[in-house]
């Protein structure tokens, strides 16, 4: 299994106990997950927007604290069924929801999380494997090294090899995520290849025209100044200092020269302090609460011209996965997922990790003709994410995945 890179159109296997319609196997899906579906994470909203998007073809129970979705179901979305469990994820609840279920006659047939949260209690893995001994697990590692750190610093030895024997595959989401399992030699021959995933029908560039109403329907200016967003949860490995020294920089030289807009919140109360200096020293910025819903925060990405994430620490960003869609040209650090995103200067730029000289110098040279910048965003950034990161393509690689997984258990 391992260097699989799983691709649409892939034949249905016919697996032996399991409902066939109309040539497709129809799969019992259980995916878990320690917080709501749509909290300002991306690991959270990608596991429901994917389930969303499965749930038009297999049953889906999605079982997560909270009871909302990060979005309506579109055209090509099913109704998944959510099932609230508590934030604190007690291995008990989960054991009584899932007896019920099986005592019903629903049993899943693949077990899926994006979430380590899920494994900070080994009691949950213990309750999925004492109910659902041969139901493939599959996880997914969302930020390069987090899931690594979980088992040599959080868990126990012992625990840390029980989670490591009972995941059946380990979906990395970029090449960075991958080399940091190999160097430890951690999941040999169960790693797969599949991206984050983004609809690209709901986040879509707009005509200027339509720039200008969405602008002023949401209360920035409808001039034609550039306008750059950061967006996302606002953790320390955001780097949110380098985009204040950088602004603050060109905002002394250059004066007007654009809006900075901060969509999201602070992650821990230390972050704070850094959000109150953007709004005392600096002018043209806006800080705006984070956005719940998809269609609420489509029209946000629409109103911008381009995206800032310097991040120190990656998978695959949703937020850039978002933006490139909707047409922002990005200017990001050389983390993880961003160098597979960023395929040349016309889909974006690169800067290295912590270096606020090399942020200005990129947002310099975009200021130059800020115009033909924002053409690549529209043409070239969205062509990436089009082609091979739409939402019903990468659903196309779980079912594959899944369809593989079962078909390795009914030949042992």
């Amino acid at each position: 299994m391992d260097n699989r890179n799983y691709m649409p159109g892939k034949a249905v296997y016919k697996v032996k106990g399991h409902q066939i319609i109309a040539g497709a196997l129809i799969m019992k899906i259980l995916a878990l997950g320690s917080r709501p579906p749509d909290a300002l994470g991306g690991a959270e909203r990608s596991l429901a927007r994917l389930m969303m998007r499965l749930a038009r073809t297999h049953e889906v129970l999605l079982a997560v604290p909270g009871q909302s979705l990060p979005c309506d179901p579109g055209p090509q979305d099913g109704q998944p069924e959510l099932v609230a469990l508590p934030e604190t994820m007690e291995p008990e609840i989960l054991e009584r929801i899932l007896c019920k279920r099986i005592a019903a006659g629903w049993k899943p047939d693949i077990l899926v999380t994006f979430d380590k949260g899920c494994f900070k209690n080994p009691g949950i893995l213990e309750v999925l494997r004492r109910h659902l001994p041969d139901t493939p697990l599959v996880v997914k590692e969302s930020t390069e090294g987090k899931f690594r750190r979980l088992l040599s610093e959080t868990l126990p030895p012992a625990q840390g090899r029980y989670v490591l024997e009972n995941i059946h595959r380990m979906v990395c989401v970029s090449k960075r995520v991958r080399a940091n399992f190999e160097e430890a030699n951690l999941f040999p021959g169960r790693l797969v290849d599949i991206p984050n995933g983004v609809d690209t029908n709901r986040f879509h560039p707009v005509t200027p025209a339509e720039k200008i109403r969405i602008r002023q329907s949401l209360g920035l200016p409808d001039e034609k100044m550039p306008l750059f967003l950061v967006a996302g949860r606002f953790a320390e490995k955001k780097n949110l200092d380098m985009v204040f020294g950088a602004w603050f920089d060109l905002e002394r030289r250059l004066g007007n020269f654009g809006f900075l807009l901060l969509l999201g919140a602070p992650h821990k109360a230390y972050d704070v302090p850094l959000l109150d200096l953007f709004r005392r020293e600096l002018k043209n910025v806006r800080i705006v609460a984070p956005v719940q819903k998809d269609e609420n925060l489509a029209r946000w990405y629409q109103a911008c011209d381009f995206l800032l994430a310097p991040t120190s620490r990656e998978g695959l960003s949703n937020v850039c996965l978002e933006g490139m869609s909707s047409g922002l040209f990005p200017v990001v650090s050389r983390a993880s997922g961003y160098e597979d995103l960023v395929q040349g200067a016309e889909t974006g730029l690169l800067v290295e990790e912590r270096n606020t000289s090399q942020l200005i110098r990129a947002m310099e040279l975009i200021l130059k003709d800020p115009a033909s910048f924002s053409e690549r965003g529209r043409t070239h950034a969205r062509q990436v994410v089009v082609s091979g990161y739409d939402l019903t393509l990468v659903a196309q690689h779980y079912e594959a995945l899944f369809q593989d997984c079962l078909q390795e258990l009914s030949q042992q």
